[in-house]
């Protein structure tokens, strides 16, 4: 196949999730990752985690409850996603917050790819 491999498409991703790309972003990141092995690819998108956040300003933050209302999911889901780290994510300090804008384009590309259960 012509292009990266698959590592290297999804260390594209994963850098595009850090630095909080749009979502547009992303979602052609992911296309890449997924033509190079959708099994593979659907299961790196969902439970690993490479949605960590590394800019120095990640712009709004939220908390469980509020993130949970923003997707339209429960608590549980997102605390779960959070602890594993399937989600953006920002720690300050002791603290790990969820970015507004990550998330949103989280979501975006999850749900471009039909890959959030339930």
């Amino acid at each position: 196949m012509i292009g990266p491999s698959y590592d290297l498409a999804r260390a594209i991703v994963t850098l595009l999730a850090a630095a909080m790309a749009p979502a547009g972003e992303l979602i052609t990141a992911a296309e890449r990752l997924i033509a190079r092995d959708r099994k593979s690819a659907r299961h790196d998108l969902t439970r690993e985690p490479l949605w960590a956040v590394v800019r120095s300003d990640p712009g709004e933050l939220l908390d469980t409850a509020q993130a949970a209302a923003a997707i339209g999911r429960s608590t549980t889901f997102v605390g779960r996603r959070l602890e594993q780290g399937t989600l953006p994510s920002h720690r300050q300090g002791e603290q790990l917050r969820i970015p507004k804008d990550a998330l949103m384009a989280w979501k975006a590309v999850l749900d471009h790819f039909r890959l959030l259960d339930g």
